[in-house]
């Protein structure tokens, strides 16, 4: 299924927000589109009036329940789709603020990949 109309201009910008907290990383499971119910970083469009780091931090908090701020970049991934168009996808490493994301479709996991990450007390 292709992205929102708003966001299919031939070219969107997406963003993950990867929040660790003492080596462990905030997932959600996934309810819309591909992929559903599977669990990935929080992570969705920018809109037109923010940055990538407004961006992310807003979708952490929509979709995770948390408060956090950027640390650095991860990642990217480019892709381009004769269905979607191009699209950039951007990784961000989050340090969490407040919150709880205690839900069902929210968890911390500790895989051994985050061990070069920084510890946050």
């Amino acid at each position: 299924m292709p992205p929102p109309e708003r966001y299919n201009t031939g070219y969107n910008v997406g963003v993950g927000g990867a929040v660790v907290h003492n080596g462990r990383l905030l997932l959600v499971r996934r309810a819309s589109r591909r992929g559903r119910g599977n669990w990935q970083v929080p992570g969705g469009f920018i809109e037109p009036d923010e940055t990538i780091e407004q961006a992310v931090i807003r979708e952490v908090e929509e979709e995770a329940g948390v408060t956090a701020e950027v640390e650095g970049i991860l990642g990217l991934r480019n892709r381009c789709d004769p269905d979607v168009g191009n699209s950039l996808y951007i990784v961000l490493l989050l340090h969490p603020l407040s919150g709880d994301p205690s839900q069902t479709a929210r968890k911390w996991i500790a895989p051994s990949i985050l061990a070069w990450t920084k510890s946050t007390p």
